[in-house]
């Protein structure tokens, strides 16, 4: 199926730019292959299903009967695997947010404190500077006179 891409595409004076079609191409081989890898991991699960389906039906063949509390058992450690899951998620999403607003207010206080210094320095320099125009001024006009 590959090999379509592989054969490339006639140069012409007004044509595509071939960078970006050789990139695209990557870009869709690329996604491809993730496509494929993602297929081949799901089948792999549903082939695991499967065999648990296929081993649950033999143990009834066997045991000619369906075991209700093994199945509710099975059914309430799933159902509780899930919902810890989700209380975890739920746990992490929170400490992420609240580390995120800690860590925004952090940023703004040490904006806030950068600014003020950098005024600070810049009224310094300023009043250096207006002391040394004035000395400079003042220099000036005694060579006048």
């Amino acid at each position: 199926m590959l090999g379509t891409l592989d054969e490339g595409f006639k140069v012409s004076m007004r044509g595509y730019d071939r960078d970006q079609v050789d990139a695209r191409i990557n870009e869709l081989r690329n996604e491809l292959s993730r496509a494929r890898q993602g297929n081949v991991r799901s089948n792999q699960e549903l082939d695991a299903l499967r065999a648990e389906v296929r081993e649950l039906n033999d143990k009834l063949t066997y045991t000619g009967k369906i075991d209700a509390a093994a199945i509710v058992a099975e059914a309430d450690r799933i159902s509780g695997a899930s919902g810890r899951a989700a209380r975890e998620a739920e746990e992490i999403l929170e400490r992420a947010q609240s580390e995120s607003s800690e860590l925004f207010e952090k940023a703004k206080a040490e904006a806030a404190q950068i600014i003020a210094e950098a005024e600070i320095a810049a009224d310094k320099a300023k009043s250096l500077l207006k002391a040394e125009l004035d000395a400079i001024r003042n220099r000036h006009r005694d060579e006048q006179h």
